[in-house]
């Protein structure tokens, strides 16, 4: 009997663990860090979102943490479910196709590196 009531249990759990992650997201506001190295080197490429909630969306904006200039880059998975990189400066606002992918950023800075804090919303 206890495993029984242990399952259902389980079942309500994952019911509503699927109602809730099938709603789309009506606020998101995440900070992300990361660096940037100078010139010509670039970062790493960051995930700052894992989309599972279909086309949305997103604007990042960014700002470095120290006196030089910073370039980013943000790859996704755009209206087309097509893998695209664009390349901006301080704030771009995407649009993501009907897919589970990943939002992605990285970034250049001139001269000297510096660290990079973000928003992604």
């Amino acid at each position: 009997m206890k495993n029984h009531e242990q399952f259902a249990n389980s079942t309500a759990l994952n019911e509503q663990i699927i109602k809730q992650s099938s709603k789309p997201q009506t606020e998101l506001y995440k900070v992300f860090e990361h660096y940037a190295p100078p010139a010509p080197l670039k970062g790493d490429w960051r995930v700052i979102l894992s989309q599972i909630n279909g086309p949305q969306s997103y604007t990042i904006k960014y700002e470095p943490i120290g006196d030089t200039i910073v370039a980013g880059e943000v790859r996704y998975s755009n209206s087309n479910n097509q893998i695209v990189e664009e390349s901006f400066y301080q704030e771009v606002t995407i649009q993501t196709g009907n897919s589970v992918s990943n939002i992605e950023v990285r970034f250049q800075a001139t001269l000297t590196g510096s660290a990079v804090r973000g928003t992604i919303s």
